[in-house]
C-alpha cells in the first residue's frame, strides 16, 4: 500500500484553485456564486460612487 504523494498534492491544488475560481475543468455552483458575488459587490460600488 503506497500513498502517491503527487496525487495529494494536486487534489490540495485543485481545491484550492477551485475556491478562488481558477480550477478550469468545472463551473460548479461555488464558482457561479463567486462570480455572482463579485459583480454585485462591483455594481454596488459604481452605483454608491
Amino acid at each position: 500500500m503506497t500513498i502517491c504523494i503527487v496525487d495529494q498534492h494536486f487534489s490540495i491544488n485543485k481545491i484550492l484553485m477551485r475556491a478562488v475560481a481558477l480550477w478550469p475543468y468545472h463551473r460548479t455552483k461555488f464558482v457561479k456564486f463567486h462570480l455572482f458575488l463579485f459583480f454585485i459587490i462591483l455594481i454596488s460600488f459604481i452605483v454608491f460612487q
